[in-house]
């Protein structure tokens, strides 16, 4: 994604589309997001990331 605005759908898919198809576990630790050096906080520009503890 490369507007925050878009975060809510990517949750939004992670969880009814990507850990009922995909994962077998997600694991009880923490999730994250990442914003990368170039990520702009005022214009919400510059993508993200969504990292989810899951069993292999």
């Amino acid at each position: 994604p490369k507007h925050i605005s878009e975060i809510r759908s990517v949750w939004r898919t992670i969880w009814s589309e990507w850990v009922p198809d995909r994962i077998k576990k997600v694991c009880d630790a923490p999730f994250f997001e990442l914003y990368p050096e170039n990520f702009d906080p005022q214009t919400g520009e510059g993508g993200f990331e969504i990292w989810l503890p899951v069993e292999a």
